[in-house]
């Protein structure tokens, strides 16, 4: 390793390190400044000094001095207060804390490759210095010196020179650092992997366990073509003893396919082993990856202490943070997330919520009030708690503030405490740099929807406000409906679709330059998909009579999109988006199918808000004089072999019909929901739903109980055929003795 890579990765190590004395440091800061003079003090402030004992030692190792310096002046007070020579105040601690942000500039400096001598980090030890005893003033300088003279009277060495390339590194290096990449703690188990490393990681396992199901899929679909050409053709008459060259011939390929078929088999035997190991590998590996990247709850929490201990003495309010569920693990990309909502809501409460020390004895309250934030999980779900113990909501405010908007107060008090997330409602009449623009519970709202969670609120007058939010714990996850439209499969929350529809083009209007669709009592407004993403490819769903629809409805606003089709129900691993989809809001992630194509993940909020302020859609209105075409009856051909499904389905559509397929009841019948059919030709033996308890799905159903079904099959067992029609198929036919032409005169009596 080159030089330059050392200095590179101790310049890695040492912020990462640094980054986590900060946090230690204004951590025990604010437990000592809340402490009682009572309550012993002594175990935060040894920690205090420790934290600070060991960043002097690590920027003196690679000669960060001024940083050296910072922590020695914080050391030599932390000394003074654990041997009685200083006493704590107000003024020390807002200088210790000026420090600590100090610290967390200079840091940020060395992150980008500034000088941090530019930073108010010179200021801070300054500050600290004139606390110092006079004994700590006297040996400090003394120290340096001594350190001086130290390094000016022993010989260089390689460790001298590395620490000059680094200063000089740090100095005039002008690009940010990257990322803190691993590094190993010396005399610990562990070791430090860059946040970038791990969702590499991540991303990698789930396109491992994407791969495994697309082995599976290839071998199903191999084995489908095995087991249906695999099937001996009925000889009438027996071989004859000497045969003719050409029929001698048609034998021997016939044994070779025989010896084929085996060979393939027995292929498909071994390749199935080894999906299983796969299988059993895999799936513990991408438990143990998402382990990797789960953190603490309390780490979304990070800062909001402070943010209460200076919030509430610039308002002039006491008030105290308590945090419950800190130790909820929960993924990291969340957690990060969560910290701007997090942060908006304890300003909201400081600043809205509690009240003045004098107002709150007056309430009978105590005088320091509390801000909770809290964490649970359940069944996949994270709620998280933001209360306070204030005046709770003021609805006439808010009333008062919606009329001057224009705005007709709802008589619903929750109706009424939702108008506070609106984009510009505040009941603030002054602007201060807290409070008073209205945005602050708007972003934390936008912020929570694209979490693909929620966010209430509950008020009780003089006794608190608490904000309820729910998110799902896998954010990598979606359960997603797959459609396709264009040249692009898309998959959508399947929480926020509605219905799946067809509908007939004749069914669409035009309203203020709009198409729309009746369902029900509502006119629904109608897009198509590929127009909303700016994707050609549209153009030939325009000419079907017969237009698929994805119904969306997010909060209280609904809007049908048109696509070419649809794909499937299936959970999904969400990657983030590559670069050339960074500017469209309307689109979330990707993710692999198991086919091995890309799906775009759409955020259906963001495309239904974009559709509806796009202005006049494409007319999709048939022309008046255009007569319609006859209807063809749709049949629903459900089979697990694919070779089998591709025949039925080219004989049915030769025939005159339109098809639609499914590879198992399961399938089968999620289909017949989405879509409906007029008849279903069903196998028997298949995976998940066989066709037996297919038909009798249908059968109690209210809709489909009167759907003719045939039963196409190869068990030719008389108890096979009574279960069949015991379980409500109005014919069976044994594949190895029917025809196509029986089959379509099947259907025609049925139809």
């Amino acid at each position: 390793m080159d030089r330059d890579e050392i200095i590179r990765r101790l310049m890695k190590t040492f912020l990462v390190e640094l980054g986590e004395y900060i946090e230690s440091l204004e951590k025990n800061l604010l437990a000592l400044e809340r402490a009682d003079k009572n309550t012993n003090r002594l175990d935060t402030i040894q920690d205090l000094f420790r934290v600070a004992h060991s960043l002097k030692g690590s920027a003196r190792s690679i000669d960060i001095d001024l940083l050296a310096n910072a922590a020695h002046a914080m050391e030599t007070i932390f000394d003074g207060l654990r041997r009685g020579d200083l006493e704590d105040g107000k003024e020390l601690f807002q200088v210790l804390f000026r420090t600590v942000d100090a610290i967390r500039e200079a840091r940020d400096a060395l992150e980008a490759g500034r000088m941090i001598e530019q930073t108010s980090l010179p200021r801070a030890i300054g500050e600290l210095t004139s606390f110092s005893t006079p004994e700590a003033q006297q040996t400090a300088p003394d120290h340096k010196e001594q350190a001086d003279a130290g390094r000016r009277n022993r010989q260089p060495h390689a460790g001298d020179k590395m620490a000059g390339d680094l200063a000089n590194v740090l100095r005039k290096q002008p690009s940010a650092a990257p990322p803190a990449e691993e590094a190993a703690t010396s005399g610990s188990s562990s070791i430090r992997v860059s946040v970038s490393r791990l969702d590499r990681l991540r991303t990698l396992s789930s396109e491992l366990l994407v791969a495994h199901r697309r082995l599976d899929l290839e071998l199903s679909e191999l084995q489908a073509i095995v087991d249906d050409r695999g099937k001996p053709e009925p000889r009438v008459n027996p071989a004859p003893r000497n045969p003719p060259d050409h029929v001698a011939g048609l034998l021997e390929a016939s044994d070779r396919k025989t010896a084929l078929r085996k060979d393939l088999s027995v292929a498909l035997t071994k390749l199935r082993s080894i999906g299983r190991y796969l299988e059993q590998t895999i799936i513990p590996l991408e438990a143990e990856v998402r382990e990797c990247c789960m953190v603490p709850f309390s780490w979304a929490c990070l800062g909001l202490d402070r943010i209460v201990r200076d919030l509430s003495r610039s308002l002039g309010k006491e008030a105290t943070l308590k945090i419950e569920g800190g130790d909820t693990d929960i993924d990291r990309s969340l957690a990060e997330a969560l910290r701007v909502p997090l942060i908006q809501l304890v300003r909201n409460a400081l600043y809205h919520g509690i009240e003045p020390s004098d107002s709150r004895r007056t309430a009978a309250k105590s005088p320091v009030g509390t801000v909770a934030v809290s964490a649970t999980l359940s069944s996949g779900t994270l709620q998280v708690l933001v209360a306070d113990d204030g005046r709770g909501i003021d609805e006439e405010a808010i009333r008062l503030r919606a009329s001057s908007h224009g705005t007709v107060p709802p008589a619903s008090a929750t109706e009424l405490a939702a108008l506070i997330f609106e984009p510009g409602f505040s009941t603030v009449s002054e602007v201060s740099e807290v409070s008073g623009r209205g945005v602050g519970l708007d972003i934390v709202k936008s912020s929570i929807k694209r979490l693909r969670g929620s966010i209430q609120v509950r008020s009780s007058q003089r006794k608190g406000t608490t904000f309820v939010i729910e998110l799902p714990q896998d954010q990598s996850t979606l359960q997603s409906l797959i459609v396709a439209s264009g040249d692009h499969y898309y998959a959508f929350d399947a929480e926020t679709i509605e219905k799946v529809l067809r509908i007939e083009r004749a069914e669409v209007k035009l309203v203020d330059a709009g198409n729309v669709f009746r369902l029900g009592d509502d006119l629904i407004p109608l897009f198509l998909l590929e127009d909303q993403l700016g994707h050609k490819g549209a153009e030939s769903v325009r000419d079907d009579d017969q237009l698929h629809v994805i119904l969306i409805q997010t909060e209280a606003e609904r809007a049908g999109f048109i696509v070419d089709d649809v794909v499937a129900t299936q959970s999904l691993s969400v990657r983030s988006l590559p670069g050339r989809w960074n500017s469209r809001i309307q689109i979330d992630g990707t993710s692999t199918l198991p086919t091995g194509e890309t799906a775009l993940i759409i955020n259906s909020a963001s495309l239904l808000k974009a559709a509806r302020s796009a202005g006049t859609a494409k007319r999709l209105v048939q022309a008046s004089d255009t007569a319609p075409e006859e209807v063809r009856p749709r049949l629903l051909v459900v089979d697990d072999s694919v070779t089998t499904r591709a025949l039925v389905q080219s004989i049915l559509e030769t025939a005159g019909y339109e098809v639609l397929t499914a590879s198992d009841g399961f399938e089968g019948w999620q289909v017949l929901k989405h879509r409906g059919a007029d008849l279903v030709v069903s196998d028997i033996q298949m995976p998940r739903m066989d066709g037996f308890t297919f038909v009798e799905t249908m059968r109690a159903s209210r809709e489909f109980r009167d759907t003719p079904v045939i039963l196409v099959t190869a068990m030719s067992r008389d108890e096979d055929r009574s279960r069949g029609l015991e379980a409500g198929a109005d014919a069976y036919l044994v594949k190895r003795s029917f025809d196509q032409s029986e089959l379509i005169e099947t259907i025609n009596r049925l139809l």
